[in-house]
């Protein structure tokens, strides 16, 4: 392979990036047809061996719920994520798996996920630890999970605050369920959650019952054993939560580890001046001393969330959920 054909060839991505890094995924919030514009232009921005494109379920209003996957930039011509990443050993490269947006209203949430699959996608500032992340880890993730919601939140006057999903099988005055609180771990409406269709934390009538969760289950039961870690964001809060948030002493096994995870990222986010606390939500939100911009603190921890259901499913060695700050 010649240096000219190296060079046209190297051009050719830069432009494509250009092009594609146009949507300003770092200021604004974006609709959800812009998300999808910009995941389709990170896909034809980068080579095929890059980036997939694709979708882990439609949501109740029949809306794709898009996913993307991101491996390292270097990689010989021809060749795709799978057969790079699967070594003479027969090994496959470990991935990293984020999801955010299944509560509506929390916007910066999936804007903290699209940023972060720019900054993977196209490392704009050349960021060593990038192609060192890269190189290590396969990077898969969901921006949005609430398709549904999310749209209903930025387009619908006075549904700014709008949390849950859109189902009307419940009540057609009161819409919705809030899919955190619809997976199968401690199920139960009584405890964090409700049975009223009216409320912001209304769980469903059994577990799983919404597509919503069972599109995130199934996709996490698809990457079981290829994970390495399971990461869920969420707004608003300083604070870094980990299985499992009940308050009956239930202690995960591999909770030294996630301690540790916990502590590594509150000191990294805490960089700027925050303080992040690290716990199970029955710790840091019920337990622990209330500090400005922590958010709002419920009266029980929400027992069936994706990252609390995940360790019981054994997807992952570490599954912290991390809520952004107030102020972003």
């Amino acid at each position: 392979m010649n240096e000219r054909y190296l060079d046209a060839n190297h051009r050719k991505r830069h432009e494509r990036r250009k092009r594609a890094a146009t949507v300003d995924v770092t200021n604004s919030y974006l609709g959800l047809d812009e998300i999808n514009a910009f995941l389709q232009n990170v896909t034809r921005s980068a080579s095929a061996a890059d980036v997939i494109s694709s979708t882990i379920g439609l949501s109740f209003e029949g809306r794709n719920t898009p996913v993307i996957e991101k491996a390292e930039i270097i990689a010989e011509k021809g060749q795709n994520i799978r057969e790079r990443n699967t070594k003479s050993s027969g090994t496959q490269k470990k991935a990293i798996i984020i999801d955010a947006g299944i509560h509506a209203r929390e916007w910066i949430a999936p804007a903290l996920a699209l940023n972060i699959i720019n900054k993977l996608a196209f490392n704009p500032d050349n960021d060593p630890d990038v192609l060192d992340l890269l190189k290590k880890f396969d990077w898969i993730i969901a921006p949005v999970v609430n398709p549904d919601g999310y749209e209903y939140s930025r387009t619908n006057s006075g549904a700014r605050l709008w949390r849950k999903t859109r189902t009307s099988q419940y009540s057609e005055s009161c819409k919705g369920v809030d899919a955190n609180r619809n997976f199968g771990f401690g199920w139960d409406p009584d405890v964090g959650g409700s049975r009223e269709p009216c409320s912001d934390v209304f769980s469903g009538n059994i577990a799983f019952s919404e597509p919503e969760a069972r599109n995130m289950r199934d996709w996490l039961q698809r990457n079981k054993g290829r994970a390495a870690a399971y990461l869920t964001l969420h707004s608003y809060g300083q604070y870094v939560l980990y299985p499992y948030g009940t308050c009956d002493n239930r202690v995960a096994d591999n909770k030294d580890i996630l301690e540790d995870l916990g502590k590594t990222f509150a000191n990294a986010l805490g960089q700027k001046g925050r303080r992040y606390s690290v716990g199970n939500s029955c710790q840091v939100l019920l337990l622990g001393p209330k500090r400005p911009g922590q958010g709002p603190v419920p009266s029980q921890p929400a027992r069936p969330s994706s990252y609390q259901w995940s360790s019981t499913a054994s997807l992952t060695t570490s599954t912290p959920q991390i809520p952004t700050p107030s102020n972003g």
